[in-house]
């Protein structure tokens, strides 16, 4: 990979790299940019209306957003990859397209059958000598001293059932990466409501518990963890069961949000069993029967996204193979590299000029994990073949391809689960695949993110017209995957992913960095158009603020010159292109629901010094050129 790296760092800055675009994609790519953009509006004034004016009626559809759109092409993708699975017979019945294929008929054939949940209930018990409420003859013939909180929780999760009173992870120690530790939170389940009114009380007040989005957390012994001053939870039954292992007193856990748990204890202990087995058992059904399931009446087009949910590598795999194979991922790997190196050099030279004014030693160490920054596509390994992987990672599942889907559907899960587990206390992969079963709990992972090693994950997802095509002119590239990576990438460099260091390990170099007089500034010049998601909003700006100078400063290595498929001009364009990753829901909402989009859009691109260059905007204390603009790798 460095041999990779260093030759295409030199071509770089040779100028000498240069893909054929074809003018057939190019036409088609621009040809998605209307259906977004209101000609009739002026940018200068109302841009939210002038890029985003059309895009009701493009967005007649159930998903909401970019990457939703992006994730609904790629299953539409996998219909003809089903058909094909449908039509092959299978030599290896331990292959992964056979293992798939079972999944998905057993999925097909009985998703919708009467009573699932009673299924679920039937297949996975509280633990092994007790059974749920529901089964029992009568209310008093259930035998609550046998109900164990910890070892149900333990026992559900190890069917990938997460966030119920807490959400667990296996994730690398932040403090040493050479390992991985149990990782605990306060739950993740979103809005979600529980039916009964006694179980609401008890939703209701674990939702009032003090809880919050914290960086850095803290190591504890299970022996900590079970004193009443943190919680009081047994801690040592959760994990023996979970980890299938012995557990000592000193066995380290990775707490975020301690003050949840010291709530959550107590707070436990005000209900019945009764009531906490019948708030687990609910949780237990809401999440399998809705893992991946978004049910438009055809049972074979849900089937193919509940198995791409649930089957996440073997399905990128498939995908991969059918439109990625024979060289094209190479060559798209070798563009994406291009761009990812170009926008790298750009950032380094940012770094160089040192507008945080930062001491020597905090300048290299930033230059040194830029310079380590690497490259991953769809967080599958670059050292074997990822036919290898996938079979090694499914390799305990076992299906018949005759079971109901719920019992084939804990199977996967389980098996799943398991794969996660068997990592625990091994050095968290670098350059290969880290996976963890907590990913299941996102409708839509992001197209690109950065991971705790400093590797730069793309999915292939994104892969595909009109997003990116490897064939087309730079300015699509660039101004969409492009802003996405820059955004990424340009976010291990601020508060607070700038604590990691090359090797994903915390540092202290940077503890004031929050306090520098430059970022201060910058945070409060976006803070005053919109306070909601401040950091949200320096990411975007910044990021597009890092693509853009890369395509267009003057040591750019992308051709500026006009094109013949289009009038548009380049800078008009890469804003036209760059603002579809923002559009129609791809913001968070506000506590209020109020969606900052509108806002948001004009807070990113007034403060993109090109926009107003690009679309001839008067100088406007509230438009679209006000004379300050939110600076950060800027003076």
């Amino acid at each position: 990979m460095m041999g990779t790296r260093t030759c295409t760092y030199f071509l770089l800055l040779l100028g000498t790299w240069s893909v054929a675009s074809s003018s057939d994609v190019n036409t088609r790519i621009l040809e998605s940019i209307p259906g977004y953009v209101n000609t009739s509006a002026d940018p200068c004034r109302d841009f939210y209306q002038y890029i985003g004016g059309n895009k009701a009626k493009r967005h007649e559809t159930r998903y909401t957003n970019k990457l939703g759109e992006i994730r609904e092409k790629v299953n539409q993708r996998l219909v003809p990859i089903f058909e094909d699975l449908r039509q092959r017979k299978f030599i290896d019945e331990l292959g992964v397209e056979e293992k798939v294929w079972r999944f998905y008929k057993s999925c097909e054939r009985t998703i919708n059958a009467t009573g699932s949940e009673r299924a679920y209930l039937k297949l996975v018990a509280p633990s092994k000598d007790l059974d749920w409420p529901q089964f029992a003859s009568s209310p008093s013939q259930w035998r609550s001293a046998r109900f164990n909180l910890m070892n149900t929780l333990a026992n559900l999760r190890n069917y990938a059932v997460n966030d119920i009173f807490f959400n667990t992870m296996l994730f690398s120690d932040f403090y040493n990466t050479n390992r991985q530790l149990v990782t605990i939170d306060a739950p993740h389940n979103g809005k979600k409501q529980a039916p009964f009114l006694t179980i609401c009380l008890l939703e209701k007040e674990i939702r009032q518990l003090p809880q919050g989005i914290e960086v850095f957390p803290t190591i504890f012994t299970v022996s900590e963890m079970e004193d009443d001053a943190n919680g009081g939870l047994r801690w040592r039954k959760f994990l023996k069961t979970y980890t299938q292992r012995d557990i000592d007193s000193d066995f380290e856990l990775q707490v975020y949000n301690i003050e949840y748990f010291r709530g959550l204890g107590p707070l436990l202990k005000k209900y019945d069993n009764e009531v906490i087995v019948s708030y687990i058992m609910v949780r237990f059904v809401d999440f399998v029967t809705n893992a991946g399931y978004y049910p438009t009446g055809d049972n074979s087009y849900d089937c193919i996204n509940v198995v791409g949910y649930q089957m996440q590598f073997a399905t990128k795999f498939l995908y991969e193979n059918r439109y990625l194979g024979e060289g094209e991922l190479q060559k798209y790997t070798s563009e994406i590299q291009r761009i990812f190196q170009a926008i790298s050099t750009k950032l380094l030279r940012k770094l160089e000029e040192n507008h945080f004014q930062l001491t020597d030693t905090q300048n290299a160490a930033l230059q040194a994990k830029l310079v380590t920054l690497d490259l991953n596509f769809n967080n599958m390994p670059s050292i074997i073949s990822h036919r290898l992987f996938v079979q090694a990672f499914y390799q305990d599942l076992e299906l018949t391809g005759d079971e109901d889907y719920p019992a084939a559907q804990l199977k996967v899960l389980k098996s799943t689960a398991a794969r996660e587990i068997s990592n625990l206390n091994e050095p968290t992969p670098r350059g290969s695949a880290f996976f963890s079963i907590n990913s299941l709990q996102n409708d839509y992972e992001p197209a690109t993110k950065i991971d705790f090693l400093n590797t730069l994950i793309i999915e292939s997802a994104v892969l595909q017209e009109p997003y990116f095509a490897y064939d087309s002119h730079d300015i699509f590239k660039v101004s969409f995957l492009g802003v996405m990576m820059a955004s990424d990438i340009i976010s291990e460099f601020l508060p607070y992913q700038i604590f990691f260091d090359s090797q994903g390990n915390i540092n202290d170099l940077f503890n004031n960095l929050d306090e520098n007089q430059h970022f201060v500034e910058g945070l409060e010049c976006v803070n005053k158009s919109q306070p909601a998601y401040p950091y949200w909003n320096m990411l975007s700006i910044t990021g597009t603020q890092l693509a853009y100078d890369t395509y267009f400063d003057s040591d750019s290595i992308f051709n500026q010159k006009q094109p013949e498929f289009t009038s548009i001009p380049l800078k008009k364009l890469f804003f036209q292109n760059a603002a579809k990753i923002f559009l129609n829901g791809y913001l968070p909402k506000t506590a209020e629901g109020e969606d900052p989009e509108e806002t948001t859009l004009k807070e990113i691109f007034r403060n993109t010094k090109g926009f107003s260059e690009a679309f001839q905007c008067p100088q406007s204390e509230d438009g679209m050129n006000p004379p300050v603009k939110c600076k950060f790798f800027e003076s």
